[in-house]
Protein backbone atom coordinates (compact mmCIF):
# COMPACT_ATOMS: atom_id res chain seq x y z
CA UNK A 1 0.00 0.00 0.00
CA UNK A 2 1.02 3.53 -0.17
CA UNK A 3 2.48 5.18 2.27
CA UNK A 4 3.51 8.58 0.63
CA UNK A 5 2.98 11.68 2.72
CA UNK A 6 1.32 14.16 1.12
CA UNK A 7 0.09 17.73 1.44
CA UNK A 8 -3.67 18.13 1.68
CA UNK A 9 -4.13 19.14 -2.06
CA UNK A 10 -1.55 17.40 -3.48
CA UNK A 11 -2.26 14.21 -6.20
CA UNK A 12 -0.43 11.02 -6.64
CA UNK A 13 1.98 10.72 -9.27
CA UNK A 14 -0.37 9.25 -12.06
CA UNK A 15 3.47 7.02 -13.22
CA UNK A 16 2.83 5.36 -9.79
CA UNK A 17 3.29 1.73 -9.39
CA UNK A 18 0.15 -0.21 -8.76
CA UNK A 19 1.61 -3.30 -8.21
CA UNK A 20 1.94 -2.05 -4.79
CA UNK A 21 -1.25 -2.15 -4.06
CA UNK A 22 -2.10 -5.54 -2.13
CA UNK A 23 -5.88 -6.49 -1.63
CA UNK A 24 -9.12 -5.40 -2.72
CA UNK A 25 -11.71 -2.39 -2.16
CA UNK A 26 -14.08 -4.47 -4.30
CA UNK A 27 -14.63 -7.45 -1.82
CA UNK A 28 -16.36 -8.43 1.09
CA UNK A 29 -15.49 -6.13 4.42
CA UNK A 30 -16.89 -6.60 8.15
CA UNK A 31 -16.15 -4.33 10.47
CA UNK A 32 -12.98 -5.19 12.71
CA UNK A 33 -14.67 -7.07 16.39
CA UNK A 34 -13.08 -4.28 18.44
CA UNK A 35 -14.31 -0.81 16.44
CA UNK A 36 -17.96 -1.17 16.71
CA UNK A 37 -20.01 1.53 18.34
CA UNK A 38 -21.86 0.01 21.33
CA UNK A 39 -24.69 1.85 24.07
CA UNK A 40 -23.98 0.96 27.79
CA UNK A 41 -26.05 1.22 30.29
CA UNK A 42 -26.36 5.48 30.07
CA UNK A 43 -27.29 5.15 26.39
CA UNK A 44 -24.81 7.44 24.99
CA UNK A 45 -22.48 6.00 22.32
CA UNK A 46 -19.09 4.92 22.62
CA UNK A 47 -16.20 5.12 20.03
CA UNK A 48 -13.01 2.99 20.34
CA UNK A 49 -10.12 4.75 19.92
CA UNK A 50 -7.49 3.61 17.38
CA UNK A 51 -3.52 3.73 17.27
CA UNK A 52 -1.54 5.78 15.28
CA UNK A 53 -0.96 2.78 13.17
CA UNK A 54 -4.16 1.83 12.32
CA UNK A 55 -5.16 5.02 11.51
CA UNK A 56 -2.35 5.01 9.18
CA UNK A 57 -3.17 2.18 7.66
CA UNK A 58 -6.66 3.09 6.94
CA UNK A 59 -5.54 6.51 5.42
CA UNK A 60 -3.32 4.59 3.03
CA UNK A 61 -5.98 2.55 2.31
CA UNK A 62 -8.03 5.58 1.13
CA UNK A 63 -5.23 7.39 -0.75
CA UNK A 64 -4.96 4.32 -2.66
CA UNK A 65 -8.66 4.99 -3.46
CA UNK A 66 -8.67 8.51 -4.23
CA UNK A 67 -5.43 7.73 -6.25
CA UNK A 68 -7.88 4.97 -8.52
CA UNK A 69 -11.09 6.97 -8.22
CA UNK A 70 -10.63 10.07 -10.93
CA UNK A 71 -12.28 13.27 -10.01
CA UNK A 72 -11.69 12.54 -5.98
CA UNK A 73 -11.12 14.81 -3.51
CA UNK A 74 -10.29 15.10 0.44
CA UNK A 75 -10.03 17.90 2.88
CA UNK A 76 -8.79 17.66 6.41
CA UNK A 77 -11.06 19.97 8.90
CA UNK A 78 -10.55 20.25 12.39
CA UNK A 79 -10.73 16.84 13.44
CA UNK A 80 -12.33 14.99 10.36
CA UNK A 81 -10.41 13.81 6.62
CA UNK A 82 -13.66 14.91 4.33
CA UNK A 83 -13.73 12.86 1.37
CA UNK A 84 -15.34 13.34 -1.74
CA UNK A 85 -16.40 10.72 -4.41
CA UNK A 86 -18.11 11.86 -7.54
CA UNK A 87 -21.12 9.48 -8.30
CA UNK A 88 -21.26 8.25 -12.42
CA UNK A 89 -24.37 8.88 -13.96
CA UNK A 90 -26.47 6.46 -13.82
CA UNK A 91 -25.14 5.15 -10.87
CA UNK A 92 -27.39 5.02 -7.88
CA UNK A 93 -25.65 4.93 -4.24
CA UNK A 94 -27.34 4.16 -1.05
CA UNK A 95 -26.65 2.65 2.50
CA UNK A 96 -28.46 -0.62 4.19
CA UNK A 97 -28.96 -1.62 7.28
CA UNK A 98 -27.21 -4.74 7.64
CA UNK A 99 -27.31 -7.21 11.20
CA UNK A 100 -24.98 -9.88 11.59
CA UNK A 101 -24.04 -12.39 15.01
CA UNK A 102 -20.84 -11.70 16.99
CA UNK A 103 -19.30 -14.60 17.93
CA UNK A 104 -20.78 -13.73 21.65
CA UNK A 105 -23.92 -14.46 20.06
CA UNK A 106 -25.25 -10.52 20.55
CA UNK A 107 -26.84 -8.50 17.26
CA UNK A 108 -24.81 -5.78 15.42
CA UNK A 109 -26.34 -3.61 13.36
CA UNK A 110 -24.02 -1.83 10.80
CA UNK A 111 -24.75 0.39 7.56
CA UNK A 112 -23.25 -0.86 4.29
CA UNK A 113 -23.13 1.14 0.48
CA UNK A 114 -25.45 -0.10 -1.84
CA UNK A 115 -24.67 -0.06 -5.94
CA UNK A 116 -28.05 0.62 -7.89
CA UNK A 117 -29.86 -1.73 -4.82
CA UNK A 118 -27.12 -4.08 -4.52
CA UNK A 119 -24.69 -3.92 -1.24
CA UNK A 120 -21.38 -3.89 -1.71
CA UNK A 121 -20.94 -6.52 1.07
CA UNK A 122 -22.14 -10.03 1.06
Amino acid sequence: MSTKLMKPDEKPNETANLDEKNGSTSGSWQPPEGTVQSKPADGKATINVMTAQETSDLLARLQDILFLWSGSDNKIIGNYVMTALPIPAGVEIGKLAVTSKTKSGHDITYKVFCVNGRPVTE
